[in-house]
């Protein structure tokens, strides 16, 4: 990031640098313009004010006000601007030539404020209205009265009043195709072009500095936050394996081997052999060595903390009942996290009593009723018979998940 903006800082200031120039036109009949002007979207910012090109290559100059006028000519040394109206009449428009603070100022006229009136009949009017030629045709005129002027003083009451104007040069009223003459004052940057670059560049530095302010705090705040999440994630990490380590030295007398997750996945041939699906996670079998086969549950990864995965192994560990499959070890490299029971080669009861066709494999009543006192022995042997807590640290009860994970189960004979 902090390259990209150098690299726009460098594309800015060479851009910059190759537009110095302030001198242009819009066509050969059009006037030079040059500073305090510039032809908006073609020369630099600081060359002053705007002008603009029309489609057949006329000088256009847009007014505080609004107004659009064509530029005849620009004199530079006197600071007169001549400019006249692209339909040849400005009064044909509602008029406002009140610049107030504007740096453009009608030069040398006195201003007259009044209202339009339309006319239909070519009579004779009295000298305290003024005709305007530019709105007047051969079935009606227009005229013009001051706005201090009683209407009932004139001979308009016959008259429809169209609208108002202000502002408007004296000479405007009665000229056609009236070239409007007005002086700007200096640019707020100063009254050279130097000046202007100086504090326009100034301006830009400024802005550059901003961004980069603004950007280097972006920058930081993903730093320190990309650092304490990778601190964060180290942290939980060495305190999980802390646990795994803390537990090894606790329940060592207990003996449940511990394997690394490259251990199961050669006692599982790349875990190939799937024995079934669970809510906690996927079985697969494997073999410790040709003649012991064992069964690796493969964790989910969503499942509980560190804390109580080794709090539950350690629970299991304790567990030693014939009527109850035996935990023979555990993963737990990382966040991989595994159980190894001793494998049933005769599969779960629930194969038995649910499958499609256990009206052909009805165990019949005397072994079932030797399955379900199985069941019952090994059920009251976790809730009373065994040194399983009644709950874990993290306030588990370890009896409930061993009903889910372990199931009393009396491998059919």
């Amino acid at each position: 990031m902090v390259t990209c903006l150098f690299f726009f800082f460098i594309v800015f200031l060479a851009g910059h640098g190759a537009s110095l120039n302030c001198t242009g036109s819009c066509g050969n009949r059009g006037p030079n313009i040059r500073f305090p002007f510039r032809i908006m979207d073609k020369q630099p910012d600081h060359c002053g004010f705007d002008l603009s090109c029309s489609e057949d290559n006329s000088t256009l100059l847009k007014l505080p006000t609004g107004l659009s006028l064509h530029v005849e000519r620009i004199d530079y040394r006197h600071r007169l601007i001549y400019a006249r109206d692209p339909q040849g009449c400005f009064l044909r428009q509602r008029l406002n030539l009140s610049f107030g603070a504007s740096h453009f100022q009608i030069k040398n006229d006195w201003l007259y404020d009044g209202t339009l009136f339309n006319c239909s009949s070519n009579e004779k009017r009295s000298g305290l209205t003024h005709k305007i030629p530019c709105l007047s045709a051969f079935n009606h005129e227009v005229y013009a009265v001051e706005s201090s002027t009683t209407i009932s003083d004139t001979d308009l009451l016959s008259c429809t009043k169209m609208y108002n104007i202000y502002g408007i040069p004296h000479s405007m009223l009665h000229a056609e195709n009236y070239v409007l003459t007005m002086s700007w004052s200096n640019l707020t940057c100063g009254s050279s072009e130097t000046e202007c670059y100086l504090q326009h560049t100034k301006d830009v530095r400024r802005k550059l500095l901003i961004t980069g302010v603004i950007f280097g705090f972006f920058l930081f705040a993903i730093v320190i936050t990309a650092l304490y999440r990778a601190y964060s994630n180290d942290k939980t990490q060495r305190e999980y394996q802390a646990r795994v380590e803390m537990f090894l030295d606790d329940y060592r007398s207990l003996n449940p081997t511990r394997y690394s997750y490259a251990d199961l996945k050669r006692i599982t041939n790349q875990f190939g052999d799937e024995l079934g699906q669970g809510a906690y996670g996927t079985a697969f079998k494997g073999k410790l060595t040709n003649e012991i086969a064992v069964a690796v549950k493969l964790l989910n990864n969503s499942i509980g903390k560190g804390e109580e995965f080794i709090n539950e192994v350690g629970t299991m560990a304790r567990i030693h009942h014939v009527n109850v499959v035996r935990l023979i070890g555990f993963c737990a490299d990382g966040f991989r996290r595994a159980l190894v029971y001793e494998y049933l080669p005769n599969g779960s009861l629930q194969k038995f009593i649910t499958s499609a066709d256990s009206r052909n494999h009805f165990l019949g009543w005397e072994r079932l009723n030797r399955v379900a006192l199985s069941i019952a022995k090994g059920i009251e042997y976790l809730h009373q018979g065994s040194s399983v807590p009644k709950r874990t640290s993290a306030g588990r009860m370890p009896a409930r998940r061993l009903h889910q994970e372990l199931a009393a189960i009396s491998e059919i004979e």
